[in-house]
C-alpha cells in the first residue's frame, strides 16, 4: 500500500507557506469623510498590522487618489454618503486593483453610486447583517435602519465578511493576506477546510478500489493543516510532525468508518464514502483550526473589535436579541416535555408486565450481587461525601471575594438596567433562604434513609 502522506508534497506545501511569508501585500484604504466613525474605526483596527509583508497605505478620498495605485493588491473603501464612491471604485478597478467597499448603509451607498452612473458591484460590498441582534425588532426600529448601529456581534460579522471576501477573492495570495492581517486567518482556514472537504468527497465517490483513496485524502488533509498552520504563523518543523501524525490517524479512522458503513447501503456505497470523506475532513480541519489558533473559534484573542456601548444599548440588545429566544425556547421545552410525558406513559403501560417478569427472575441474582457490593457502595458514598464537602468549602472560600467584587461593581448597573428583575429577586430571596434552611435540616434524615436502604439491599430485600 502507498504511504498515506507523500513527503515531497508535504515539503512543497511547507515551501509554499514560507514563500507566502515573504510575499508583500499592499492595501490602499480610503475613508469617506461622511462614513460612520464606528465603521471607519473597525476597518482601521482590522488593517492595523506589524507583519513584515503587510503594507497599508491611507489615501485621501478623491478620484485623483486612484490614478497612481502603484501595484496595490487591494483597495478598501469605507463608504458614506459621498456621491464619488462609485467613481473612486471604478478608478481603482480600471487600474487593475480589486476593490472592497465597506459600509453600514449598503442600500444608500449603492443607490447613490447608481444615480451617479457608476454602479458598485454588489458582491464587492460588505456590511453588517441587520438580522444579527435585530431580527426580532420592528422593521422601523432605529436598530434596523441604515446606517445600522454596530453591536459587538454585528462588528464581528462585519470583520468576518471582510476576511471571507479576501479569502475567496485572492485564491493565490490568500495565505499572504492571512499572514499579514490577523482577522484573515479564520476565514482563510474555513475556505481551505471547505475546499478540501469538497475535494475529498469527490475522491471518496470515484475511487472504487479499496484503499486507493486513502493516500490522496490524507495528503489533502495534511496540506490543509499545513496551510492553516501557516496562516496562524505556526512554523511546521520536526517538532510538529505530531500534527501530521494525527491527520494520518484521522484518515485511517475515516476509512474504517466508510468501510463499515458502505455495505449497509447497497448500490450507494460511493455516496457513503463521499460523505465520510467530507465529514472527516471537516472534523480534522475544525480541530486543527482550534488547536493552531489557540482560541475556540479561531478569531484574534483581543478586544479590538468590541466597540463600547452605553448601558441602554446593552439593555436594548438583551431585550431584542435574547429574550425572544428565551421565550421561544421555553415554549418548545414545554411542548416537548408534555409529548415526552405522554409517550412515557404509553411505554410504561406496554412494558410493565415484561419488566415485572424479568425482575422476578433476576431478584435472586441481584440480591447475591448486592450482598457483595453494598459495603463497597456505602464506603464509596461516605468518602465521596467527605471529599465533596471539603471541595465545596474550598470553592466557596475562593469564589466569595470574586463574587463580592463583581456584585459591588455590577450591582448598580444591573439594578438600573433591570429594576423589575432586581425587585423580584429581592422579594424571592427570603423564600429561597427558607428553602435552603429546610433542605439543610432534612439532610441528616435523608442520609439515615440512604443507610437504611443500603442495609436492606445487603440483606437481599
Amino acid at each position: 500500500m502507498n504511504a498515506p502522506i507523500d513527503v515531497k508534497e508535504a515539503v512543497k506545501t511547507i515551501v509554499d507557506v514560507e514563500a507566502a511569508r515573504n510575499m508583500p501585500v499592499h492595501v490602499i484604504v480610503m475613508v469617506d469623510p461622511s462614513a460612520p466613525e464606528d465603521v471607519a474605526g473597525v476597518v482601521r483596527a482590522a488593517f492595523a498590522t506589524t507583519a513584515p509583508n503587510g503594507w497599508v497605505e491611507y489615501r485621501d478620498w478623491s478620484v485623483e487618489s486612484t490614478k497612481t495605485p502603484a501595484g496595490a493588491d487591494l483597495g478598501v473603501l469605507v463608504a458614506g454618503l459621498d456621491p464619488e464612491t462609485g467613481a473612486i471604485a471604478a478608478g481603482l478597478r480600471a487600474a487593475g486593483v480589486p476593490v472592497l467597499t465597506v459600509t453600514s448603509m449598503p442600500q444608500l451607498v449603492c443607490g447613490i453610486a447608481a444615480d451617479q452612473g457608476c454602479e458598485l458591484i454588489e458582491e464587492d460590498v460588505v456590511a453588517p447583517k441587520p438580522y444579527v441582534d435585530g431580527a426580532k425588532a420592528p422593521a422601523d426600529d432605529p436598530f434596523n435602519i441604515e446606517p445600522y448601529p454596530l453591536t459587538i456581534d454585528r462588528t464581528r460579522t462585519l470583520v468576518d465578511a471582510i476576511g471571507t471576501w479576501i479569502a475567496v477573492t485572492f485564491a493565490a495570495k490568500g495565505l499572504a493576506f492571512a499572514i499579514a492581517f490577523d482577522f484573515v486567518p479564520r476565514p482563510y482556514a474555513i475556505e481551505c477546510i471547505n475546499a478540501t472537504s469538497l475535494q475529498n468527497a469527490g475522491i471518496g465517490a470515484v475511487f472504487f478500489i479499496p484503499g486507493a483513496d486513502l493516500p490522496l485524502m490524507t495528503m489533502n488533509q495534511a496540506k490543509m493543516v499545513l496551510q492553516i498552520a501557516g496562516a496562524y504563523g505556526v512554523e511546521m518543523g520536526a517538532s510538529n510532525w505530531k500534527e501530521l501524525a494525527a491527520v494520518v490517524a484521522g484518515g485511517f479512522a475515516c476509512r474504517s468508518v466508510a468501510r463499515e458503513l458502505a455495505p449497509l447501503v447497497p448500490g450507494a456505497g460511493w455516496l457513503v464514502k463521499a460523505g465520510v470523506g467530507a465529514a472527516g475532513t471537516q472534523a480534522i480541519g475544525r480541530a486543527a483550526l482550534a488547536y493552531l489558533s489557540g482560541t475556540p473559534d479561531g478569531r484574534p484573542a483581543d478586544d479590538r473589535f468590541a466597540a463600547p456601548e452605553p448601558v441602554s444599548q446593552a439593555v436594548h440588545d438583551f431585550q431584542v436579541g435574547v429574550m425572544p429566544y428565551v421565550s421561544a425556547a421555553g415554549a418548545v421545552a414545554s411542548a416537548v416535555g408534555f409529548t415526552a410525558a405522554e409517550a412515557a406513559k404509553n411505554v410504561i403501560a406496554t412494558v410493565a408486565p415484561a419488566v415485572d417478569a424479568v425482575a422476578d427472575a433476576a431478584r435472586p441474582i441481584v440480591s447475591e450481587a448486592c450482598n457483595y457490593l453494598a459495603p463497597v457502595a456505602e464506603g464509596t458514598a461516605s468518602f465521596a461525601a467527605t471529599q465533596a464537602a471539603a471541595c465545596a468549602r474550598q470553592v466557596r472560600a475562593a469564589a466569595e471575594p470574586v463574587a463580592q467584587d463583581v456584585a459591588r461593581t455590577a450591582g448598580p448597573r444591573v439594578e438600573r438596567a433591570f429594576p423589575h428583575v432586581v425587585a423580584a429577586a429581592r422579594k424571592a430571596a427570603p423564600q429561597v433562604g427558607s428553602a435552603v434552611a429546610q433542605a439543610k435540616d432534612k439532610a441528616p434524615a435523608l442520609v439515615a434513609k440512604v443507610r437504611t436502604a443500603a442495609s436492606t439491599v445487603r440483606k437481599g430485600n
